[in-house]
């Protein structure tokens, strides 16, 4: 599972998908946020969300990454029976990779907002 490498990401086919993953990568190796071996296992975990964003919402920069796409991904993890654990892992990951983003444009609400207890069309989460 070594660290990834720029030259051999594993390409997806998806050119939406490819170019999330390659931000992403940028962003891997510019971070020094935590350890790199949860660098790592974090990388391979948000790539799950990226294939998502980039396939449903044909999102193609990193930093436009909204509120309201994790909440989908959200309830496509529970449509999916994903275990509430796993579901509340990925929003963790979500948000450290997220916050590693450098020119973001939306900030990611409280857990209560994106599991689905509040509503996010009422508010603006712009910076």
């Amino acid at each position: 599972m070594g660290f990834p490498a720029r030259a051999g990401i594993n390409m997806t086919g998806n050119d939406k998908v490819d170019k999330l993953i390659k931000q992403l990568e940028s962003i891997f190796h510019s971070s020094n946020a935590g350890w790199k071996k949860s660098r790592r296992v974090r990388f391979h975990q948000f790539k799950l969300f990226l294939k998502f964003v980039g396939t449903k919402f044909k999102l193609d920069d990193i930093g436009f990454i909204r509120p309201t796409q994790v909440r989908a991904f959200v309830e496509w993890r529970r449509e999916n029976r994903i275990r509430e654990n796993t579901i509340l892992t990925d929003i963790s990951t979500i948000r450290f990779w997220h916050k590693q983003i450098p020119l973001r444009r939306y900030n990611l609400p409280s857990n209560e907002l994106i599991l689905g207890d509040g509503d996010l069309r009422d508010r603006t989460w712009k910076r």
